[in-house]
């Protein structure tokens, strides 16, 4: 994909398969039940993961992702990312993170 060019996403009816660990944490946070700093971290990883693999996404991409693993937006850098998604309004929470890498950027 080259410079400037934005991956076109094809709503899907689910997104990737997630483990029971993932989907305890997931029906904690849906319930408004607190995660503990690792509880959360623990799920974005796996998210990440798991979405990476289903979505075959690209190594130092900038993505958008709903906790049940959906990709809302993707982007070569992180200010494009942001500046795409910071006047959406979005049903779920989602986290940004860069592919292939162990942190994350935040969430909203």
């Amino acid at each position: 994909m080259g410079e400037g060019e934005s991956l076109k996403l094809v709503p899907e009816e689910a997104g990737p398969r997630l483990p029971p660990q993932a989907l305890k944490l997931l029906s904690k946070l849906r319930n408004q039940q607190p995660l503990t700093d690792r509880e959360l971290v623990n799920l974005m990883d796996i998210l990440a993961q798991r979405a990476t693999e289903h979505y075959r996404l690209e190594h130092g991409k900038f993505v958008a992702i709903t906790f049940d693993g959906k990709i809302v937006e993707l982007a070569d850098t992180k200010l494009d990312l942001l500046r795409r998604i910071q006047s959406r309004r979005f049903p779920d929470q989602i986290f940004v993170w860069r592919i292939g890498y162990e942190s994350f950027s935040g969430r909203r």
